[in-house]
């Protein structure tokens, strides 16, 4: 049994929630946390190495964890901590399997280049980015910026017009004259080989 000293009192790590441990935290008593972290924290890596199979990341994402706790609200917390953690910990190797598999099926250098890939396709498919990533240099740059973010970054025109400040229709006009423009570049290209 954990025995921490909270102010004048002595309390073991069961006399109190975890809501009430959070609270005392956000009061100024970080042994309180220090508390909850022991609670939890080593259940809470053999979770993360469950999903994630590098021990520093998984560190790291228990770390990411109770960084986020802290900043929760106590008020919040239902029983535990511990459904909370970890959801972050899931959550956040979701999120990072997602990106990375975005990025592997929308790098175009990355497609190429594919152990899976005869030299041949690989050369071509390089060769083939390379020349895109040619032809979007010569786009201006609003119209560069929606076909990278539709197309790579996979947001809707209504993220876009968000993230950039203007229209939806601004945003989709940018998108439809950069993919024609996009066209006609790359049937110059195929024109000059």
């Amino acid at each position: 049994m954990i025995r921490v000293k909270l102010g004048m009192l002595m309390l073991t790590g069961v006399d109190l929630t975890d809501a009430e441990l959070l609270h005392r935290f956000r009061a100024g008593d970080v042994e309180s946390f220090v508390l909850l972290h022991r609670r939890y924290s080593r259940a809470l890596y053999l979770y993360a190495r469950t999903l994630e199979q590098d021990s520093s990341r998984s560190e790291d994402l228990v770390q990411e964890a109770f960084v986020r706790l802290m900043r929760y609200d106590p008020d919040r917390l239902e029983d535990d901590a511990r459904a909370f953690l970890y959801a972050v910990v899931r959550n956040l190797i979701r999120d990072e399997a997602r990106k990375s598999s975005f990025r592997r099926r929308t790098d175009p250098l990355i497609v190429a280049l594919d152990p899976e890939r005869s030299p041949v396709e690989s050369s071509r498919l390089v060769q083939l980015a390379e020349t895109v990533s040619g032809a979007l240099e010569k786009l201006p740059e609003e119209q560069r910026e929606a076909v990278v973010l539709k197309i790579y970054s996979g947001m809707t025109f209504a993220q876009i017009a968000a993230l950039t400040g203007v229209s939806f229709g601004t945003v989709a006009s940018r998108y439809r004259y950069a993919i024609e423009k996009l066209g006609e570049i790359l049937a110059d290209e195929q024109v000059d080989r």
